[in-house]
């Protein structure tokens, strides 16, 4: 799991045309896939490309903005910069870490994707991990940056994002004045 850059979602009733999908989006945007496989989780597949997963992700948003029909079968993709154990000792030191790139002027949120994971309600989760974060302020409607993490079972994945390193078809699709199609 450690070598995967990102996390790709979407229905579980349709994992065959979403990795095809996966794949076709990932070529036609001049990348390169190393690596796809479905996650423990249904609607949630492991993604390797070569290089920077934001970078990858912006081109695909930029992609997506122009084609947006052509994301029909995945829903969000994310990029992951680092993964840890979900061990909360761990969790937070990584959050820590993050936390000490949000400049002290920059709008800033957490989002909290808990998946198979037995360490309490997602809300103690997050006050665990923002605690220890004391750049920044606090944004919850417009930030500049998410703090992004994915915990699946074992592991969480950690990202600093920007608008343009997070894609979500859908937020693409209402932006551009397009009905959602999930």
């Amino acid at each position: 799991m450690r070598d995967y850059n990102l996390l790709v979602t979407f229905h579980h009733n349709e994992k065959a045309k979403a990795e095809e999908e996966v794949a076709a989006r990932i070529k036609e945007a001049g990348l390169v896939l190393e690596d796809l496989m479905e996650s423990s989780v249904d609607g949630l597949l492991m993604v390797r490309v070569s290089g920077d997963g934001k970078e990858a992700v912006k081109k695909l948003r930029a992609f997506a903005v122009r084609f947006p029909e052509l994301f029909r079968h995945t829903h969000r993709w994310t990029p992951i910069e680092e993964w840890v154990t979900s061990e909360p000792e761990v969790m937070v030191a990584a959050a820590r870490t993050f936390g000490q790139r949000i400049g002290d002027d920059e709008r800033w949120k957490m989002a909290l994707q808990s998946r198979h994971y037995d360490g309490g309600p997602s809300l103690d989760v997050v006050k665990m991990l923002t605690e220890p974060i004391d750049r920044g302020i606090v944004d919850l409607e417009n930030p500049d940056l998410v703090l992004n993490v994915e915990i699946i079972e074992g592991f969480a994945g950690f990202s600093l994002l920007n608008r343009d390193e997070r894609m979500d078809i859908n937020e693409i699709r209402s932006e551009i004045g397009l009905a959602r199609i999930f």
